[in-house]
């Protein structure tokens, strides 16, 4: 389990729970992190050297995806900003 959460985004910080909740030892719960860091490592290399080679051919099409993500996060940001400024000129 240790092995397997450290290849997944957002429960590789929490992998070392359920290790401490079964009293994984220590030698043990190191040597399956570094297995899993060194797969994860060897994954993302992996990706960045194919997409090096393929970026022209993904940049096109998806330019519109970061576009709208961009746009998504600035609206989002505009928002809380009014927000925060609506609710400081609320009377008490």
């Amino acid at each position: 389990m240790v092995l397997g959460c450290r290849l997944i985004p957002g429960l590789r910080t929490l992998n070392s729970i359920p290790a401490g909740f079964s009293d994984m030892p220590t030698v043990r719960f190191s040597f399956f992190i570094a297995i899993g860091t060194i797969a994860w490592t060897v994954l993302l290399a992996g990706v960045n050297w194919w997409l090096d080679d393929n970026y022209g051919d993904l940049a096109g099409p998806l330019s519109w995806v970061s576009t709208i993500v961009v746009a998504g996060l600035f609206l989002c940001w505009l928002t809380r900003v009014i927000q925060q400024r609506q609710s400081r000129r609320a009377p008490s």
